[in-house]
């Protein structure tokens, strides 16, 4: 028998209880409930719905976990996210491209306007290698 039969059948036989009772039943433990005779079908009603309350929260507890824990993965993920933003942000501002020239770039531009001399560069020489 699969678990959803043992759910249906477990339920029929639960509502077949209840409705036996004449009148909403109180609460199972309830002044009220206690009150009641024993063999009273609503103080049976009582009981039946405390159990089959307990029951369907049992039938629904895999499924509830599921999304319980789905919901703390992505809550996780999202606070790992928004971490690795504000890290990335202080690396970009403390690594970032400098806004002004470097020596290596004033002295590339000081010597851009400068014809290069023969024997400045390797092989322009014009002498044997």
């Amino acid at each position: 028998m699969t678990a959803p039969d043992i759910i249906t059948r477990r339920r029929r036989w639960a509502y077949s209880l209840i409705r036996k009772a004449a009148e909403p039943p109180p609460t199972y433990g309830t002044p009220g409930w206690l009150a009641l005779p024993e063999s009273d079908p609503v103080k049976v009603a009582g009981v039946v719905v405390a159990a089959e309350a307990w029951a369907q929260a049992g039938d629904q507890l895999e499924p509830d976990l599921r999304a319980e824990v789905e919901a703390l993965r992505r809550g996780f993920m999202a606070a790992e996210d928004r971490e690795y933003q504000v890290r990335d942000a202080e690396h970009r501002k403390r690594w970032a491209v400098p806004t002004r020239a470097t020596f290596v770039q004033r002295r590339a531009e000081q010597l851009a306007d400068v014809a290069p001399r023969p024997g400045d560069w390797p092989g322009s020489s014009g002498g044997a290698a």
